[in-house]
Protein backbone atom coordinates (compact mmCIF):
# COMPACT_ATOMS: atom_id res chain seq x y z
CA UNK A 1 0.00 0.00 0.00
CA UNK A 2 2.83 2.37 0.11
CA UNK A 3 2.43 5.78 -1.67
CA UNK A 4 -0.97 6.05 -0.22
CA UNK A 5 -1.04 9.69 0.87
CA UNK A 6 -4.74 10.01 1.18
CA UNK A 7 -5.19 10.58 5.14
CA UNK A 8 -8.55 9.32 5.52
CA UNK A 9 -8.14 6.02 3.45
CA UNK A 10 -4.75 5.64 5.70
CA UNK A 11 -6.69 6.44 8.85
CA UNK A 12 -8.97 3.90 8.19
CA UNK A 13 -6.16 1.66 7.32
CA UNK A 14 -4.31 1.93 10.78
CA UNK A 15 -7.90 1.53 12.43
CA UNK A 16 -7.89 -1.26 11.15
CA UNK A 17 -4.54 -2.51 11.83
CA UNK A 18 -5.13 -1.70 15.83
CA UNK A 19 -8.21 -3.43 15.55
CA UNK A 20 -6.47 -6.60 14.44
CA UNK A 21 -2.87 -6.50 16.43
CA UNK A 22 -4.88 -5.03 19.63
CA UNK A 23 -8.32 -6.36 19.19
CA UNK A 24 -10.06 -3.04 20.39
CA UNK A 25 -13.28 -3.15 18.42
CA UNK A 26 -13.52 -0.59 15.43
CA UNK A 27 -16.83 1.11 17.01
CA UNK A 28 -14.66 1.92 20.35
CA UNK A 29 -11.14 2.98 18.91
CA UNK A 30 -10.71 6.48 18.58
CA UNK A 31 -7.79 7.75 17.00
CA UNK A 32 -6.85 10.25 19.60
CA UNK A 33 -6.70 7.49 22.60
CA UNK A 34 -3.44 5.61 23.81
CA UNK A 35 -3.24 2.36 23.40
CA UNK A 36 -1.99 1.50 26.82
CA UNK A 37 -3.19 4.56 28.74
CA UNK A 38 -6.79 4.25 26.94
CA UNK A 39 -7.10 0.52 25.75
CA UNK A 40 -4.78 -1.66 28.35
CA UNK A 41 -2.17 -2.57 25.20
CA UNK A 42 1.33 -3.77 26.94
CA UNK A 43 4.75 -3.23 25.10
CA UNK A 44 4.36 -6.15 23.28
CA UNK A 45 1.51 -5.40 21.68
CA UNK A 46 2.54 -2.05 20.69
CA UNK A 47 5.48 -3.81 19.32
CA UNK A 48 4.07 -6.20 17.13
CA UNK A 49 1.67 -3.28 16.11
CA UNK A 50 4.55 -1.58 14.92
CA UNK A 51 6.28 -4.54 12.95
CA UNK A 52 2.78 -4.86 11.41
CA UNK A 53 2.51 -1.11 10.13
CA UNK A 54 6.34 -1.35 8.88
CA UNK A 55 5.12 -4.02 6.74
CA UNK A 56 2.37 -2.92 5.28
CA UNK A 57 3.23 0.61 4.52
CA UNK A 58 7.21 -0.68 3.67
CA UNK A 59 8.57 1.99 6.24
CA UNK A 60 11.11 1.55 9.18
CA UNK A 61 10.07 2.96 12.21
CA UNK A 62 13.60 3.65 14.36
CA UNK A 63 13.39 2.44 18.33
CA UNK A 64 13.59 6.12 18.96
CA UNK A 65 10.01 6.85 17.72
CA UNK A 66 8.44 3.92 18.97
CA UNK A 67 7.10 5.66 22.14
CA UNK A 68 5.37 7.84 20.47
CA UNK A 69 3.53 5.56 18.50
CA UNK A 70 0.90 5.16 21.00
CA UNK A 71 -2.58 6.31 19.16
CA UNK A 72 -4.10 5.91 15.31
CA UNK A 73 -3.35 9.70 14.68
CA UNK A 74 0.44 9.73 15.71
CA UNK A 75 0.81 6.69 13.60
CA UNK A 76 -0.81 8.14 10.44
CA UNK A 77 0.66 11.32 10.91
CA UNK A 78 4.68 9.46 10.99
CA UNK A 79 3.90 7.20 7.91
CA UNK A 80 2.59 10.87 6.05
CA UNK A 81 5.86 12.45 7.39
CA UNK A 82 7.91 9.28 5.80
CA UNK A 83 6.18 9.25 2.51
CA UNK A 84 6.77 13.04 1.70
Amino acid sequence: MGGTTDKGQLVNKVRELVHQQLGIDLSELADDKHFVDDYGADSLDLTELVITVEDEFGISIPESELGDMNTVISIVNYILQQQK
